[in-house]
């Protein structure tokens, strides 16, 4: 059978058993869709007010850059947003990839996850060709064919960070290893033995982020909305989402709403996430605290990307690159933020105090009280930053 799609012949083989019998020899199909235009024709979607928020969009797409790559944005030190969309912009990982169905339903749709893998090896197995497809039916094509020769509800995925519970942004000895509590893993990802954690694995495998600039929604449930509230995920759903600005000389906690900005959206789930770059409990403005210190702060200041070299032929970044140094000549990231988004949303000299119920309040000072934490303007303001910067630089790529 030959069907015409788009202007271009497409061959079709015949279907198996007594259905040939009953197919004609030769059929023609005929579609009125134009051929779809080259993406490079299609203007790549910008907030309509971006320009409220960023003062230099090369530089914001610099930071975003170093955001993305950088492994000090892990909790561990080590995972980056890159780690899981190096390869073609997806993960290419084989060994540590399997989630057991954590996310898995029963026959009536409800939930049932299961903490036990499919294969012999567990968490830390191998992938290897032998294991595909993980669902092995007679009829591929029907979901509800025979079982051939297994039925397992893994997922292979994308690792991320080791279980464990945030204590705080303190850094030792300048490393960006935060102060974590390791806890036993509830999921399953141990190895040798249930005291021996090994690195989680999320339930749904990392998507590229190659055009993912023309996605309306982003993640593989459309969670990442496409107006960004400056935050989380959620878009105008969070009716509490709120970041700070100057407002007539004084800081005051606002929302914000930029329309075709999925990709923010997206951006800032994974950095707080316990499974893919996070301890369990951190939050945006603890992200912020810990890579948006001023310099001459009290706490260590982390180099961007100060623990990776940067090729000095790097489109984006290679004029800033330290080589064969690590890391950039820019000292510290509330610089190159400073440089690419507006003052009214990093330059005052107030605190955002956030008590242990989540209560927010502006402060002068910072207080000594173990029930709030305070951040400057540019930490609290943290998501916001990383949210604008990283889409920014995911749409440069895509276009490039």
């Amino acid at each position: 059978m030959v069907a015409k799609r788009w202007g271009f012949a497409v061959v079709i083989g015949a279907a198996l058993g007594s259905a040939i019998a009953l197919a004609p020899a030769q059929t023609t199909l005929t579609f009125d869709s134009p051929v779809p235009p080259s993406l490079k024709t299609i203007p790549v979607p910008e907030p309509t007010k971006l320009y409220d928020f960023v003062a230099d969009k090369a530089a914001a797409i610099r930071l975003g850059k170093a955001l993305f790559w950088d492994m000090q944005v892990g909790s561990d030190g080590i995972v980056a947003c890159a780690t899981c969309h190096f390869h073609a912009g997806a993960d290419h990982r084989r060994v540590n990839q399997i989630n057991p169905g954590t996310r898995a339903v029963d026959a009536n749709g409800n939930k049932a996850p299961d903490h036990t893998f499919s294969f012999g090896a567990g968490a830390n197995h191998h992938l290897t060709p032998d294991m595909f497809p993980l669902r092995q039916l007679w009829d591929q094509t029907d979901r509800g064919s025979t079982v051939l020769v297994r039925e397992s509800n893994d997922v292979v995925s994308s690792q991320g960070v080791f279980s464990g519970t945030f204590n705080g942004a303190t850094l030792t000895s300048g490393l960006p290893i935060e102060n974590i509590t390791p806890t036993a893993d509830r999921d399953g990802f141990t190895a040798g033995g249930p005291a021996l954690n090994v690195r989680r694995v999320e339930p749904r495998n990392t998507p590229s982020v190659i055009n993912a600039v023309f996605n309306h929604r982003n993640f593989w449930d459309g969670r990442a909305k496409p107006d960004f509230n400056g935050v989380n995920q959620l878009g105008s759903l969070d009716t509490s989402a709120r970041v700070a600005k100057i407002v007539n000389k004084q800081l005051t906690l606002v929302p914000v709403s930029l329309n075709n900005a999925s990709l923010a959206s997206q951006a800032v789930a994974p950095i707080v996430n316990s499974m893919e770059m996070s301890a369990d409990g951190r939050t945006g403005p603890n992200l912020g605290n810990k890579l948006g210190r001023k310099k001459g702060a009290k706490l260590s200041v982390l180099r961007p990307l100060g623990f990776q070299r940067v090729d000095r032929t790097d489109s984006v970044l290679g004029s800033l690159s330290r080589y064969p140094d690590p890391g950039l000549k820019v000292d510290s990231y509330a610089t190159m933020i400073q440089a690419a988004f507006r003052s009214e949303w990093w330059q005052s000299t107030q605190f955002v105090s956030v008590a242990s119920n989540g209560t927010t309040t502006i402060v002068n000072t910072a207080d000594k009280d173990s029930t709030t934490d305070e951040y400057a303007q540019i930490e609290y303001n943290f998501p916001l930053f990383f949210g604008i910067a990283v889409q920014l630089y995911e749409a440069y790529i895509s276009i490039q």
